[in-house]
């Protein structure tokens, strides 16, 4: 399926999506190749929220899912106190903004993927060879 085909025919990634907390009228612009960081946003808690339901509801294996490849953290720093004297200095959404390119994207078209074969696909051999 080409990456900016309109969503799924099957309806597995709208029951993912809807799932996710997105309205019927949210999906139109949506397509194969729309990607939950770059695209949707979702970073930190909401995307940790999002994949677990992936695994929870729809019986998704993501045991080898490299999380950090895909999403930021909530806030960066090792104690909240850190994360409140960094957004001091530069704002959260600025920094992820200009640090988007550090994280691959992670498409519908692999959550589709994942849903089909009941676990995560790795897309590439360095992704193959840190989840063994």
């Amino acid at each position: 399926m080409a990456a900016d085909s309109p969503l799924d025919p099957d309806g597995n990634v709208t029951r993912f999506l809807i799932a996710a907390g997105y309205r019927a009228h949210e999906l139109a612009p949506l397509h194969m190749g729309t990607r939950l960081f770059h695209d949707l946003g979702l970073y930190g808690d909401s995307s940790d929220d999002v994949m677990a339901m992936l695994q929870n509801k729809f019986g998704i294996d993501l045991s080898d899912f490299p999380f950090d490849r895909y999403f930021p953290p909530e806030f960066e720093g090792k104690t909240r106190f850190q994360a409140f004297l960094l957004n001091l200095r530069m704002p959260l959404q600025s920094r992820l903004i200009r640090d988007r390119t550090k994280f691959e994207p992670l498409t519908l078209q692999q959550i589709d993927d994942a849903m089909r074969a009941g676990r995560w696909l790795p897309r590439s051999s360095k992704e193959t060879t840190c989840s063994q």
